[in-house]
This record gives C-alpha cells, sequence and structure tokens, in this order.
C-alpha cells in the first residue's frame, strides 16, 4: 500500500476525522483527499507526469501537504526546497531537477 492507497482507504473510514490541525485551522481526511484530487488534476493539466520531479518551495502548512499528496496521486517525485534558499541557491537547484 502506497500513502496515497492509505489516505483514501483512511478517507472512507474516517471521512470528517480531522486529518491535519494547523494552529486553529482543520482539515478532514475527505476535505484532504478533495483538495489533494483537485491540485493533481491542476499538475496534469501543466505537463505533471509519472516520474517527473516537482520542486516544491513553499511553507509547512495544510496546502503543502496537500500538494505533496497531489504529486503522488500523479506518481511524481516531490522534491523539497527550503523557502529560506536564496535566489541563486533557488536557481541553481531548479536547474538540476
Amino acid at each position: 500500500m502506497n500513502l496515497i492507497e492509505l489516505l483514501e482507504s483512511t478517507a472512507s473510514r474516517w471521512r470528517e476525522n480531522p486529518a491535519i490541525i494547523e494552529d486553529s485551522a482543520a482539515v478532514s481526511y475527505s476535505e484532504l483527499l478533495q483538495k489533494t484530487s483537485g491540485l493533481a488534476a491542476q499538475l496534469r493539466a501543466l505537463g505533471v507526469r509519472e516520474g517527473c520531479r516537482v520542486g516544491l518551495c513553499y511553507p509547512n502548512s495544510i496546502n503543502y501537504v496537500a500538494l505533496t499528496f497531489a504529486v503522488w496521486r500523479l506518481n511524481a517525485v516531490v522534491v523539497p526546497i527550503p523557502t529560506e534558499c536564496t535566489e541563486e541557491e533557488l536557481a541553481t537547484i531548479t536547474n538540476t531537477l
């Protein structure tokens, strides 16, 4: 079982239970699955396919988790990029992806 299958399985059993709690915000498993599916469709429309490497330079948040699951849904690879990188470091990283 991969993590997408685990999310789907958990969402089918505990739809309204909180999947992620961030400060005063919470997202249920069904909401996380819906958010993940929508983002995956958008990424697919942008050309992300199986095996693609997708750099994520995004602050830790509910959206970061949803984006990560969306990339995994497409069988693509998440490359975390620290948000504190300089412009030069970002250029180096993105040129090697």
